[in-house]
């Protein structure tokens, strides 16, 4: 029997609704689908006189006919992608019996719902249309309650950070500054400071950089009087830089005595002194400074892994130029940074650990900041 207008499929109670996948299968793989089951489902025995089809048909007409019944099945498929389900009354208002049979009908409805379409009643509309409103709802109020809850959590975390008092403030304030005092004095002694900041001057003065995100403009009467300055502070930090190298290289004489390598080791410390305070005068600000000190990361990587390589090498005597090799490439990291790799080392992982007190002290004032911006505006909203 056919689907009428406010029937119910013989299983029972229509399929409970799930909403339908766009990739269960295309229109037309559906159709060529519901063409091969059609075609294998067979004839009913007892089948009344007026539902018979014709036994001499032409195959042009047959394809005419499948063509059509395909189009109407790709037709409901998107009206029920519209609008989440179909009734019975559309189906039959596009299969009528003149374009399919009642046992492709019966495939039909079998792929129809395996294909997860809710096929219901005329009567049952009103329900569904409800059913998904409220669930529409439901989705709209769980992605704002995903959004809300993480503001209203930190909210709450920060509403819990104390505010701070005047002397709090200071001490806070100290930490800050001598965590930047000492990652700045550390950084500026290492000879690929050199480098690096004379990097930076050079695109500040081609314009690559902004002079205002680098420069300390408190500290500068203008920029114009500024790069006149820097010129000629560039040949001293130069000059200074070959001095600091070749007094680095003395230093490392074997022929030394004891004590002309510490009048050597000493002039060496002022020299290295000098031309930090010349790199200062780059007016350089902290937070240039700092992106500058993150690019020691990769010398300091490497002095430690062939340090390594070193000590594991030193008790092969197959692997000879492999210790020179490293030897050598060591010795030129440590005429570059002007100190030994222990030293560079040693000194590194100290300037990082002040880096990272500045931040942490950073840290405080800014969640203290906060707090008291969320108390002042609790005040004026009256909110807990």
């Amino acid at each position: 029997m056919r689907p009428q207008a406010g029937s119910r499929p013989a299983s029972g109670e229509p399929a409970p609704h799930r909403e339908h996948s766009s990739t269960a299968a295309t229109s037309r793989e559906v159709t060529d689908m519901a063409a091969r089951t059609v075609a294998k489902t067979p004839a009913r025995r007892s089948q009344p006189a007026s539902s018979r089809r014709p036994t001499a048909v032409s195959s042009f007409s047959l394809r005419v006919k499948r063509e059509e019944r395909n189009q109407k099945i790709r037709e409901l498929i998107a009206l029920a992608r519209e609008q989440g389900y179909l009734t019975y009354d559309d189906i039959n208002e596009a299969l009528p019996e003149s374009v399919v049979s009642p046992d492709e009908m019966d495939s039909i409805l079998i792929l129809l719902r395996g294909m997860e379409i809710e096929i219901v009643s005329a009567k049952d509309v009103d329900k569904i249309k409800l059913r998904k409103e409220e669930e529409d709802r439901l989705r709209r109020a769980d992605a704002e309650a995903a959004l809300d809850d993480p503001v209203r959590m930190y909210l709450k975390q920060m509403g819990q950070v104390p505010l701070l008092t005047r002397e709090q403030e200071v001490e806070i304030s100290k930490r800050i500054e001598e965590a930047e005092n000492n990652s700045r004095r550390l950084f500026l002694r290492f000879g690929c400071a050199v480098k690096l900041c004379l990097g930076l001057l050079a695109r500040i003065e081609n314009g690559e950089e902004r002079f205002d995100r680098v420069v300390n403009d408190k500290d500068v009467e203008s920029r114009q009087k500024y790069f006149r300055q820097v010129r000629r502070l560039r040949n001293t930090i130069e000059r200074q830089a070959r001095q600091v190298g070749e007094i680095y290289r003395q230093s490392r004489k074997r022929s030394l005595k004891k004590s002309e390598r510490g009048r050597v080791l000493k002039r060496l410390e002022q020299s290295r002194n000098r031309l930090a305070q010349s790199l200062e005068k780059l007016r350089f600000k902290q937070k240039a400074v700092e992106d500058l000190a993150e690019l020691t990361a990769e010398p300091y990587r490497r002095m430690r892994i062939l340090r390594s390589r070193i000590q594991k090498l030193g008790s092969s005597p197959t692997k000879r130029q492999e210790l020179q090799a490293a030897r050598k490439e060591l010795r030129a990291m440590e005429q570059e940074q002007y100190m030994s790799a222990d030293e560079f080392i040693t000194r590194w992982e100290e300037m990082r650990s002040w880096m990272r007190r500045g931040l942490q002290a950073k840290t405080e004032m800014v969640e203290a900041n906060l707090r008291l911006v969320i108390s002042i505006a609790k005040k004026y909203t009256n909110r807990g």
